[in-house]
């Protein structure tokens, strides 16, 4: 089902862990990409379903480790995902 089997890293109040393709994931990934508020700032949405970034994300985590996509959640709203944090590599050239 997941391609990234990274363990949670949590904190008093927040937890962050890979996305999954469990349907609540899918779903909260159709919603948040969904929104031009959040895509305004990713040059337009997704290409591609929630699945495949899942898939995309556990790959490029696969890859090299410093890089990958996290679904961040409250830990009193487990499985609820508020968010994203994804670090990837920028073009050569940009600093």
């Amino acid at each position: 089902m997941d391609g990234d089997s990274t363990p949670p890293l949590e904190s008093r109040r927040l937890r962050l862990r890979p996305w999954t393709t469990s349907p609540a994931d899918l779903s909260r990934l159709a919603d948040i990409y969904g929104r031009d508020e959040v895509t305004r700032w990713l040059g337009g949405p997704p290409t591609v379903s929630p699945a495949e970034l899942v898939a995309r994300w556990a790959a490029v985590r696969a890859a090299d480790d410093r890089f990958g996509c996290w679904a961040i959640e409250p830990r009193d709203a487990a499985d609820r995902p508020a968010g994203t944090i994804l670090l990837k590599p920028l073009p050569s050239g940009c600093r």
